[in-house]
């Protein structure tokens, strides 16, 4: 009989995961900026109203916020004396029921800091983008979810979103940064943009009809190793070390990111 009853707890276990599915859009190729000229972004996942809000008042000396304003949006994130701040997440961090969320639990709209100047700054001060964890409530039911993003501090304060996914599969834990088999990828608005050659050695060139804004190279780690700030086409790589690399062209539709190898 135990046999039996692990058999069928085998099963049942398989048709879930067969059912499980992520939904993830794919915005790399070109990420949404929300800055202090373009200050809000909402996002959208059943239709209606937004589930969240990214707020950008950093020019106003006030804080960014991954606002939650529908009943049963929370945020990944520790209590603060001004609502909550928003946790780093790494990939591979689970999302789920044992996550601690705050968030719009009575109706009312919570405001989720993101970075607050002088008093909440750990975005600040990573140079690849991380992960926010989140949940919303459809019906009766909860989903958990994930979105890419980083904060451009040198670059006007900028909010960066790379992507972002949840688990239609509701009360269904989702790990950070899992895209599932099947990506929505937007690319109503790509910039066509060549990086070669690749691999490289001296410098490499770009190639594109959109003016350029600035390009920034970080190495493996993460950490920032060039920084070309005006419309340049060639970037000069011949004092960095054997490795790959991410080049991140910023144009005004937003910032695509390419992998090329230093040889």
């Amino acid at each position: 009989m135990k046999k039996i009853f692990l058999s069928l707890a085998a099963m049942f276990a398989m048709v879930n995961i067969a059912q499980s599915q992520v939904v993830y859009t794919d915005l790399n190729n070109n990420p949404v900026i929300v800055s202090s000229q373009n200050m809000e972004y909402g996002l959208n996942f059943m239709g209606g109203e937004a589930e969240f809000m990214i707020q950008n008042y950093s020019a106003e000396g006030e804080a960014i916020y991954f606002a939650s304003f529908l009943p049963g949006t929370a945020v990944v994130s520790t209590q603060a004396d001004y609502n909550a701040n928003v946790d780093v997440l790494v990939q591979g961090t689970v999302i789920g029921e044992n996550s601690t969320f705050f968030g719009c639990e009575d109706g009312s709209p919570y405001f989720n800091v993101f970075y607050l100047p002088g008093t909440y700054t750990k975005w600040a001060d990573l140079e690849e983008p991380q992960f926010i964890g989140f949940k919303f409530k459809n019906g009766n039911n909860t989903y958990y979810g994930w979105a890419e993003v980083s904060l451009e501090t040198d670059y006007d304060m900028e909010f960066v979103l790379y992507g972002y996914a949840y688990q239609s599969t509701p009360n269904t834990a989702i790990k950070a940064g899992d895209k599932g088999t099947n990506a929505l990828v937007l690319t109503e608005n790509d910039v066509k943009i060549s990086v070669y050659p690749n691999p490289a050695s001296e410098s490499i060139s770009i190639a594109t009809q959109q003016q350029i804004d600035r390009a920034k190279i970080v190495n493996a780690l993460g950490q920032k190793v060039l920084d070309v700030k005006g419309n340049t086409q060639s970037i000069d790589i011949s004092s960095l070390e054997r490795g790959v690399y991410t080049v991140g062209i910023y144009t005004q539709n937003g910032c695509n990111r390419y992998k090329f190898i230093k040889k």
